[in-house]
């Protein structure tokens, strides 16, 4: 009945508020008896109580929290602002995780491949999610865009690929993004090595060409990928320094084509 009445009258809510601002802080002799404070005071209490925008709002006007007795939140501003502004998006991913929602998901597995959809369909709510974490775990302002970054590397794993190392890429141009995020995550994944770390064409190269090299039978096709090393050989030379395997052994020349070369100086 209550929400049918504010329908129907526009404005009546917050006028309502606004006396009760009035009469509370008349009543109490207090400072906050202006028109200001009101006007804070109904907006405030007519922001929904569930949700981030009440907290917010407290942040966003200093004292208000005094003039109204209630505690701010311990949060980060930053991450509050984040929490209003993706609050559908939010409630749509923990759906899937509340057993009493429609779009509840009981599989855990394909819950968490709805959830990686959702944030790759939307990669700006998905950034903003990865800074709001880590605005919630305390890191500094400086790594808060490279913690993301991070995060995001992550998510973007091409489908299929069965090795991955661009995150300790990442990681590797951000020292101290990884030995912070160590500290305040208590990471157990250690330091990325660099001689242990391709460079992204031989990534994209193993995952898309190497590893498909296979036998009808689903097995690896050791010769041909044996053959595909001894003509690429950055391909091999790369792979050889991250220690995937022992450089390859190119078969020497025979018949003519053995002498080919020296034929070729000696004709010079």
């Amino acid at each position: 009945l209550q929400a049918t009445l504010y329908a129907a009258n526009p404005g009546l809510e917050k006028d309502l508020l606004r006396r009760d601002g009035w009469k509370r802080f008349t009543e109490d002799l207090s400072r906050f008896a202006t028109k200001d404070w009101v006007e804070k005071y109904a907006t405030y209490y007519i922001k929904p109580a569930a949700g981030m925008e009440q907290e917010l709002y407290l942040l966003e006007n200093p004292g208000l929290s005094d003039a109204i007795g209630v505690g701010e939140s311990t949060k980060h501003i930053e991450s509050l602002r984040i929490s209003v502004r993706y609050e559908s998006q939010d409630n749509l991913y923990d759906s899937y995780g509340d057993t009493t929602s429609p779009s509840y998901i009981s599989d855990s597995a394909r819950r968490s491949e709805t959830r990686s959809r959702l944030l790759l369909s939307n990669p700006t709510y998905a950034a903003a999610t990865y800074r709001r974490d880590a605005y919630d775990n305390d890191f500094p302002d400086h790594l808060i865009t490279p913690f993301a970054g991070f995060r995001m590397v992550e998510l973007n794993r091409p489908e299929g690929w069965k090795k991955y190392w661009a995150d300790d890429r990442y990681l590797l141009a951000n020292p101290e993004l990884f030995s912070t995020a160590k500290r305040l995550l208590f990471w157990d994944r250690k330091a990325p090595d660099p001689a242990k770390i391709p460079n992204e064409p031989f990534e994209r190269t193993w995952n898309e060409v190497y590893d498909n090299l296979r036998l009808p039978d689903g097995r690896a096709d050791r010769d041909a990928r044996y053959d595909y090393r001894g003509d690429n050989i950055w391909f091999d030379q790369e792979g050889s320094r991250i220690g995937e395997w022992k450089p390859h052994v190119r078969r020497t020349p025979t018949g003519k084509a053995r002498f080919r070369g020296l034929i070729s100086e000696l004709a010079r």
